[in-house]
């Protein structure tokens, strides 16, 4: 007769059995799908640039969550990785249910599902992937094919015409050239010649001349200073110290948002700031119905909180609650503690100049995922947050 220990060690030998074979044949199948899904929502980003609206948008990407929790199903977790991985899911149906937006859902299962894939590969197709069509775009509006070359309208000093080259707006065009430099410093930036990085500096002020985007110009030339300043033997000294004023800088950019958000224009250093970010405070609060201000957030979101505005942070917490919005922060302090640790100098400018960047522009916090780089940063970094076990769930 056997005991009911051996039956149990049995069970669970079987139970063991049964998932290893689930995924050694469908693992290569549900990796190839995924990563098929990530090469879509790279290439939604840049046709939303130039045509504005996707056809089918909704059943694209249920089709690409769906492959992510088919990924999902078939990678072997950490012991301690489980917790985080169920709060975040978590989080994101509630913020889906309650407040109707289900892209922190999507995302985080994307972030889920890259467990165990060359993830700085992926980076590198999305940028030169996005990159290409990105030229190609600004190839066939100056050869007259589709796209607008230029825009005429009052951005804020009167009338002037302003450089969109296929993109749709001269702010959407620097914010894509942006973030796709901010990639390439991040995976290029330690061994690029003094000489490209010229290159890349001269090139975004030129940018600057026809899109007249002062976040852009900021962003990239912070960038750009910031990874060749870090390549200075003298600055491995001072590293930890730098990152340190790093974490504060993006923590003060945070709760200059929530500021803005409860107080807006009544704080007068508010209302000096908002004269260099060009009245998007004022933009927020000029609005019949207040949206985006502290008193329209909900602990998960509001169904109906679908108004766009520039201030990034702020949107993430209007868009999908205080709560979901306040385990991103902590998410994103633990991704730069870690990445501090590791005196990863790269990773912390990509990080640094990302989340300020969100202080004033809204580019990351989208529907559409692969805007934001940021989540496959935060999928190679989850394993080491939460201890990079040996020892992986069966």
């Amino acid at each position: 007769m056997t005991s009911p220990a051996s039956a149990n060690k049995l069970n669970m030998e079987g139970k063991a059995s049964f998932f290893q074979t689930f995924r050694e044949k469908l693992g290569p199948a549900a990796t190839a799908l995924f990563l098929a899904a990530l090469a879509i929502e790279a290439v939604v980003v840049v046709a939303e640039k130039s045509i504005g609206s996707i056809p089918y948008e909704s059943l694209i990407f249920k089709a690409t969550f769906a492959a992510s929790l088919l990924r999902m199903l078939t990678v072997r977790y950490q012991k301690k990785e489980l917790p985080a991985i169920a709060v975040m899911l978590l989080l994101g149906v509630l913020s889906w249910r309650l407040g109707g937006h289900n892209e922190y859902l999507r995302a985080v299962a994307l972030i889920a599902a890259c467990r165990g894939l060359d993830v700085k590969k992926i980076l590198r197709f999305v940028l030169w992937g996005q990159l290409a069509a990105c030229i190609a775009l600004v190839l066939l509006s100056v050869l007259g094919i589709f796209g607008k070359v230029s825009i005429t309208a009052d951005f804020g000093h009167g009338m002037e015409v302003r450089y969109c080259l296929g993109l749709g707006h001269p702010n959407a065009l620097h914010c894509m050239a942006c973030m796709l430099l901010l990639l390439a410093l991040y995976l290029y930036g330690e061994t690029m010649p003094k000489l490209a990085l010229a290159g890349l500096f001269a090139g975004n002020v030129l940018l600057y001349l026809l899109t007249g985007s002062d976040s852009g110009l900021f962003t990239g030339s912070a960038a750009i200073l910031l990874t060749a300043l870090s390549r200075a033997k003298a600055a491995q000294k001072g590293l930890n110290t730098a990152m340190i004023a790093g974490e504060a800088l993006i923590a003060g950019g945070i709760c200059f948002s929530l500021i803005t958000a409860v107080f807006g224009g009544d704080v007068s250093i508010i209302r000096r700031l908002d004269g260099i970010l060009t009245g998007r405070v004022a933009s927020l609060w000029d609005t019949t119905y207040l949206e985006g201000t502290f008193w329209t957030w909900g602990l998960f979101g509001r169904r109906g909180n679908e108004a766009m505005f520039d201030l990034g942070w702020v949107r993430l917490f209007y868009w999908y609650g205080v709560i979901p919005a306040a385990a991103v922060i902590v998410l994103v302090f633990l991704i730069l503690r870690q990445v501090r640790w590791d005196r990863d100098a790269a990773a912390f400018i990509f990080i640094l100049c990302c989340c300020v960047y969100t202080v004033f522009e809204a580019h990351l916090v989208s529907v559409y995922l692969m805007r934001n780089y940021l989540l496959l940063v935060a999928a190679m970094q989850l394993p080491r947050i939460c201890g990079e076990e040996r020892e992986l769930i069966q």
